[in-house]
Formats: structure tokens, sequence, C-alpha cells
């Protein structure tokens, strides 16, 4: 096969593999209106709405279409405006409102500013739509309490000194994260200052606002303290766990029906109440049995539970060493021992810190990204850009290309043209 022939094909493939996925079938909201960039924000200036950005190849777009359609029948959701937005053919306006996954869902109320939408956060069920169009609704999202709790009711608490306007547009923003609630104490004090309550600090950092005090600094502060210094992973807090402080995600890894699970939950605990001022990690258990397909990408058995592995997120590594695994596994079975699991724990986490433990990529693209990376800084966001099968073939392609041109004039070095020709007269 002739060299021009071979790169027509391989040429051919790589489109193939960049190929945006067809439209194999319409997207049918069934209710709601279908929105775009001509009449946006008109139509959404009035009334209460709720915006799913979606793709119609999205497999989770259309198994939350039926939630929705339902959603718009029940009795919480009259007055109800339910939009649709197809980032396929409106992508400016999806790059407006930062879409960076399907499904991306907004909300205001005629509260919020123009243009001002807020992200919701909270579980995608109707039982739990119905909990927040009830709070859309309704102003009880802010309870009263006579002093400072000393445990959440739910995962965090933010307690407010005093009721203002700051407040209430703070909370209108986070009114679907489910493990998020908020206070007011009765008697209010004359200063501004927020007392934040989670699994670590139990109403000890109480933070006064020393700088202005405006709906910015105080929607950041709360947007920082979200999730709880040691959470269980679910599927909508995944990639913010991950993405919290440096990006290195120290996940416990257990099953449900496991009796050690109480002693390795108490360690991780510990741990992340020493680092809770440290942005290099943080916390979460993972439940193997829930989340196995994920667990096996790393090679990891529902035998070796409970285990430690460190995540990193932006580049797709990790960081497992199978001593540490049987090390902690035994030490978490006793009440007596667990202190051991704990300080190997700990080791673990200060060797990868000061870089003596390597990490391991998780897929053939981060691998490759891992060797190329002291020669091109930028790669990872190149690979992020991508899905891993595009840009493995992007690689592919350029490296074909790279030697197509390398081949050519060493063809014509090797084998002048006049060469041939002489052989021709002598024959």
């Amino acid at each position: 096969m002739k060299i021009s022939h071979v790169f027509i094909i391989a040429s051919v493939a790589i489109l193939g593999v960049m190929a945006v996925p067809g439209q194999d079938d319409a997207f049918d909201p069934r209710r709601g209106v279908i929105l775009d960039s001509r009449f946006f924000d008109r139509a959404t200036s009035e009334g209460i709405w709720i915006v799913m950005f979606h793709a119609p190849w999205c497999g989770h777009c259309k198994r939350l279409k039926p939630v929705l359609a339902e959603l718009s029948d029940h009795e919480a959701a009259k007055g109800l405006h339910i939009g649709f937005v197809d980032c396929t053919t409106e992508r400016s306006l999806c790059d407006a409102q930062e879409v960076k996954g399907y499904p991306t869902i907004v909300h205001r109320t005629p509260l919020d500013s123009p243009n001002e939408w807020h992200r919701y956060m909270g579980e995608r069920s109707l039982k739990r739509f119905i909990a927040f169009c009830l709070r859309l609704y309704h102003d009880n999202t802010i309870a009263t309490t006579q002093s400072i709790p000393t445990v959440p009711e739910v995962g965090v608490a933010f307690v407010f000194a005093k009721l203002d306007d700051v407040v209430k547009a703070v909370v209108r923003k986070f009114l679907s994260y489910d493990d998020v609630s908020f206070y007011i104490l009765q008697k209010e004090a004359p200063v501004a200052s927020i007392t934040l309550i989670n699994d670590v600090s139990f109403g000890s950092d109480v933070i006064t606002f020393e700088a202005p005090w405006t709906t910015t600094g105080v929607s950041d502060f709360v947007q920082k303290n979200t999730l709880r210094a040691f959470a269980d992973v679910t599927g909508w807090n995944f990639g913010d766990l991950a993405r919290r402080g440096e990006g290195r995600l120290v996940a416990l890894i257990h099953s449900n029906v496991s009796e050690d699970n109480i002693y390795a939950r108490e360690s991780m605990l510990l741990l992340a109440k020493e680092r809770k001022n440290s942005a290099a990690f943080s916390f979460a258990a993972v439940d193997g049995d829930a989340w196995i397909y994920w667990v096996e990408n790393f090679g990891i058995h529902r035998r070796s539970y409970p285990t430690v592995l460190v995540y990193e997120f932006m580049r797709d590594v990790y960081y497992y060493d199978s001593r540490l695994a049987e090390t902690v596994k035994n030490a978490w079975s006793t009440v007596e021992t667990a202190s051991k699991g704990t300080n190997a724990v700990r080791e673990f986490l200060d060797g990868i810190e000061q870089g003596k433990i390597d990490d391991i990529p998780v897929s053939r693209a981060a691998a490759i990204c891992k060797v190329l990376r002291p020669y091109i800084p930028r790669i990872d966001d190149w690979r992020r850009s991508f899905s891993d099968t595009a840009f493995m073939g992007i690689l592919f392609g350029f490296a074909f290309i790279m030697l197509f041109a390398i081949s050519v004039p060493l063809r014509f070095a090797l084998c002048p043209p006049g060469r041939k020709n002489n052989k021709q007269k002598r024959n």
C-alpha cells in the first residue's frame, strides 16, 4: 500500500474519532418552554424558573426528562416555569451560563437581579425537586435559633448574627443544596458575622468579616464551606469534592455491610480535622459497592475494603499502596489497633506532599500526559478539552503526520531518483 493511501485512511479514522455523536432522536421536553438566545432574557425575566441545559445525545438528560415532566404536573410546582436549552444549537447561550456538562440546571426567582441565575446542586429526583419548589415559594429557608447549635442537623450549618439583604440574597443562591442549613440568632447581634458548624469545627470557627459585608464576600465563604470536611460521595457532589483544595481526594473505599467502617470513618475524620486548614487534600467516603465501576479503574477488589486511595482529579492520576491497604484493613478491625491505621494513612499523605510517592495514571491518555508533561507543560489542559478517545486519536494522528513528514525526505535521501534511473539504464 502506498504511503499516500495510508495517510488518507489514517486521516479519515482520526476524523471519525473526533466526530460529534449524532442526534439519533430529537429531545422532546413534553412540558416546558424551549428557549433560545433570541428571547431567553425576555422570557425568563418574570416568574420563577428552572432551566435545564442539555444535549440531544445525553443519556442523563433523557432520564431527567420524565422527572421534570412529572414535576410540572405536581401541586407544588404551580406557577413554576420549566425551560430547556439545547446546547448543540445554542452554544453562546450555554457558554454565558458556564455550562460544563449535561444536564446543567439553573434557577431564579423575581427577587434575584436581572440575568442572575443560581446553579441547582441538589439530588435530581422528583421528591427533591418538590421539596426545592416548596423552598422557592415559601420564605421558610432561614430558621431562628436562641443559641449556636453544637451539631448541625444536616451536613453543614451557617448561623448568621443578623438578618439583612445580604443574608437573604446568599440564602436564595444556596436554596438547592441538600446538606446545607441556615440559622438566624433570635437575639440579633450588632455586628454581622457567620458561625460555621460542620463535622470538624463543631461551632468553634466564628468568622467575622472585617472587609465590607457584601453578597459576593459572604457567598464566596459559604461556597467554600458547603461540603462537610469528611463527606459521603454521591453522584451530585463528586465533582465538587474532587476539585476542592488542590484537587487531591482522599477516598475511604468501604462496603456498607462491613463492621470495620466505624473505626475507618473515625480515623479519616480525625485526619480531616488535623488538616482542616490545609488545601492539600479533601476527604470523603466512597461506597465501594455503589461505585464499583469507578473503583475497578484502580485495580482495587472488594476483598481489600476498607482501604484508602488518593485520587487527583485534574491530572487523572492516583496514589495507592497495597502494603498500606493491608495495614489499614487489619488495623481498622479492632478499636485497639485503629490508631495504627490512622498513623499509616498519615505517613502516606505526608509522603505524597513531599513527593516521595509516585502517582499512577488512570488511563492511557493520562499515562502519555505523564511522559510528555516535562516537555509540554499545557498537555493536561489540552487533554481535558477532549474525551480520552478523541485525545488519543489526535496524538496518534499528530505522530503519524510527523512520521510521514520525516519518512518522505528520508526516503529520497536514502534512495534518490537518479540512482533508480541508473539501475534501469544498466539493465
